[in-house]
Formats: C-alpha cells, sequence, structure tokens
C-alpha cells in the first residue's frame, strides 16, 4: 500500500522533522570542531593562509546547513499535536471504519503529524469490521468501493489476510471503474459469511 496513490499526500510530520533538524545540528557541530581543527592544524604547520580561506568556504556551507536544521526544528514545532487531536483523529479513524461518514471529514482533519503517527501505528480493521459495514453501512455498491479505496491508500488500517484480500478485490474493481452488478453487496456479504 502507498499513500501516495490515495487523493491526498501527506508531507514530512513532527517526529521526521524532529529527526532530521537534530541530526543537522550534531552534523554541523561535529563539522564545526572538525573545520576549527583542521584550521589550528594548518596555522601551526604552515605559515601560508590558502587552506583557511577553503576551511573559511567549507564553514559557510556548513552555516547553510545548520540553518536547514533549525527551519527542521521549527516546522516540526509548528506540525506538533497535542493529545486530544490525536485521540479525536483515532476517533474519527475508528467512525469512518465503522460507517458513520465519508472520508472527507478525515481529509479535513488528518494533518501531516497525525497521518505519520498513524502510518505508525494503524487503527486495526478486522474481518468482522468489514462484514459488519457491508451488512449495516453500505447503501450501495459505490459507497462499498469508496470506503474500501480510502481503507487500502490511507495507510491509516492494518489489515489481517482475509481482510486484505476482500479490500484487494474492492480496490481493483473500483480502479477498472466497472458498475458493480446490483445485487453485489448481497452476494459479497454471503462470501464474507461462507469464509469466515
Amino acid at each position: 500500500m502507498n499513500s501516495s496513490s490515495y487523493y491526498k499526500t501527506y508531507d514530512k510530520g513532527y517526529e521526521e522533522l524532529r529527526k532530521e533538524g537534530i541530526t543537522r545540528l550534531i552534523v554541523t557541530i561535529f563539522f564545526y570542531i572538525l573545520i576549527i581543527v583542521c584550521a589550528l592544524i594548518v596555522i601551526y604547520l604552515d605559515e601560508e593562509l590558502d587552506l583557511l580561506y577553503i576551511l573559511g568556504f567549507l564553514s559557510l556551507f556548513n552555516c547553510i546547513y545548520f540553518i536547514g536544521g533549525i527551519r527542521s526544528l521549527r516546522k516540526a514545532k509548528k506540525k506538533s499535536y497535542e493529545e486530544y487531536e490525536l485521540i479525536y483523529a483515532r476517533k474519527l479513524l475508528i467512525n469512518f471504519k465503522q460507517g458513520l461518514f465519508q472520508s472527507d471529514i478525515l481529509d479535513d482533519y488528518i494533518n501531516d503529524s497525525l497521518a505519520e503517527f498513524f502510518y505508525k501505528n494503524p487503527i486495526i480493521l478486522k474481518y468482522d469490521d468489514l462484514i459488519l459495514f457491508i451488512k449495516y453501512k453500505t447503501s450501495s455498491p459505490k459507497r462499498l468501493l469508496d470506503w474500501a479505496h480510502y481503507i487500502w491508500f490511507s495507510d491509516f488500517y492494518s489489515l489481517d489476510n482475509k481482510t486484505e484480500e476482500v479490500i484487494k478485490e474492492l480496490e481493483e474493481a473500483y480502479q477498472a471503474n466497472l458498475p458493480l452488478p446490483v445485487d453485489y453487496l448481497e452476494k459479497t456479504l454471503e462470501k464474507l459469511k461462507v469464509n469466515k
């Protein structure tokens, strides 16, 4: 599954930006120490200062790298989330799994940091959840296909093998854009109950 294949793609979240910023700062500090040591060796061993100009030039690039680290940490701070936001997002994902609303509500609420969290800690979608959704919440084959499409490509859900097979079938039907028979829901539900 690949989130870039879904309608909405997400940028780097809080954790990734924070990690990137700290790594850049550590590398920069290490590089500055290395440049200072090299400069002291050049001054001590050689009276010519040509190498000092090169080291000064390298320190300029190091400074730019350092600024990039600071920017990453600032972006991370802006993208951080509160515990209540995480709880609400989890509630929304569970409600979507149960078929209580359409995916556009999730698209509006879930930001990069929350998406990053749920990529690492997905909501579990069980085979029984799939049966209940089809039995009680699906009013049309199109709604079922839209639901399966979001489940498949959002990467916010963890699927067991049986559930994944069914969702993959539904996603293939969605991608083929073929009209489903009127009795498709009943046939799918019977098939799921037999395979349970």
